[in-house]
């Protein structure tokens, strides 16, 4: 598995079962978020996750361009969560 794809209600439109769908470590994490910070605060508890997983994290900045952030940093997948958060607390992502 290396790419996620959201499809709003995907799962239910491609007549898969949540189960067969994601990991069980990601969907232990997705339990009880409520959108992506409460998921990235959850990985950042857990650092074989972090380990297992990369991403990129992007955004869309105030001229309307998607940025990555820590482009150059694609296998710390934890620094790019914190930079994230931080980004997002300053008003400069969301």
């Amino acid at each position: 598995l290396e790419d996620f794809i959201v499809l709003p209600n995907g799962v239910q439109l491609l007549d898969l079962a949540w189960e067969d769908s994601f990991p069980e470590d990601v969907r232990e994490c997705l339990r009880d978020c409520h959108n992506a910070t409460d998921f990235t605060q959850k990985l950042l508890d857990r650092p074989e996750m972090l380990g297992k997983y990369r991403a990129d994290i992007e955004y869309i900045d105030a001229k309307r361009q998607q940025k990555d952030i820590l482009r150059k940093d694609k296998l710390d997948l934890g620094k790019r969560i914190r930079e994230a958060l931080r980004m997002a607390e300053e008003g400069k992502a969301d």
